[in-house]
């Protein structure tokens, strides 16, 4: 959309360099994506502990019978949304501001069905893909499908949806902050311990 607002040429030469792209158009689209980013980011922040989401994560998931980020499980989110007190909802907005937490699609789907009336929803969806996305490939399932011969061979099985949130994890060098104990089982996977720094 073409239109014309009055900038500073110095502040418009700023952001160029900043961001280092070749056109003024492409760095300040660039720079307000960034800036809304951020923006619903601290929005996000300031949410923790004032929702009260439904909380039936657990049942969900389990009807199926780096470190460079920590991706936040939804046992976590609906703590952290749902009391201002929880440990969980300092944990993550730590992490936050940390620039630490990502999100899956799993996650994303089952923190989003929680929400209570339309508003809720649009807010959690903008403040949750506001986060980075770690997304799941063909190698992705084929590790899942890994993960779950060998982890029902060894009569220890997890749930599908746990599987593709720790394939993710092992495939991204990230951990996992949760507080479902299956997540313990998964070989390899890293669990997020409150207070740690990467």
């Amino acid at each position: 959309m073409r239109t014309t607002v009055d900038i500073e040429e110095g502040l418009l030469d700023e952001v160029v360099k900043i961001t280092g792209e070749k056109s003024k158009s492409k760095a300040l689209n660039k720079a307000l994506e960034d800036y809304i980013r951020r923006k619903r980011i601290q929005e996000l922040r300031a949410a923790l502990g004032t929702i009260d989401l439904v909380d039936n994560w657990y049942e969900l998931r389990h009807m199926e019978p780096r470190l460079l980020m920590i991706i936040i499980d939804t046992s976590v989110w609906v703590q952290g949304f749902r009391l201002r007190a929880a440990p969980e909802r300092l944990e993550v907005d730590r992490l936050l501001a940390r620039d630490e937490a990502a999100v899956v699609g799993v996650v994303l789907a089952e923190v989003l069905q929680g929400a209570r009336n339309p508003r809720e929803f649009e807010e959690l969806r903008g403040w949750l893909t506001a986060l980075p996305y770690l997304e799941e490939t063909r190698d992705t399932w084929a590790r899942v499908g890994g993960l779950s011969y060998q982890m029902h061979r060894n009569g220890t099985p997890v749930s599908l949806l746990d599987l593709v949130i720790a394939a993710l994890a092992l495939e991204d060098n990230c951990a996992v902050y949760t507080l479902d104990e299956h997540f313990q089982r998964i070989p390899g996977l890293q669990l997020h311990q409150v207070g740690k720094t990467n």
